[in-house]
């Protein structure tokens, strides 16, 4: 990562983007690490190169056309069950029985169980 001609403590933002990239790069390798066998790992691999195409796409715009978006969120609220919230933690849930879920949400854990190790013993 370029690093600005100023010198110091680096800023907010360079920050937030190393602290992106590292965990882009951790989750990368954590899901090619498992392979394609799991859904969870095929969905982290997926979201990564969409993001990594969007980016490029989004590079050719210009700045103006973001300026002049309006985005309006209404949120709703409403209580979400456990089976829901945990759809929305392990990637690619959505579209998983309660089984395979349960089955993903173990396996998901226990490789961000050994991610953490393996970064403490760093």
């Amino acid at each position: 990562m370029r690093r600005a001609s100023t010198l110091g403590p680096p800023s907010d933002e360079e920050i937030r983007t190393r602290t992106r990239r590292i965990r882009i790069v951790s989750y990368s390798s954590m899901a090619f690490a498992v392979g394609s066998s799991r859904a969870w790992s095929r969905a982290l691999v997926l979201k990564i190169r969409n993001r990594a195409r969007f980016r490029g796409i989004l590079r050719n715009k210009c700045l103006a056309s973001k300026k002049k978006r309006v985005i309006k969120r209404h949120k709703v609220s409403r209580e979400m069950s456990k089976t829901d919230m945990l759809r929305r933690l392990v990637p690619g849930g959505a579209g998983m029985g309660i089984c395979g879920l349960l089955e993903e949400t173990a396996h998901y854990m226990t490789c961000l169980a050994t991610q953490v190790h393996e970064i403490d013993l760093e």
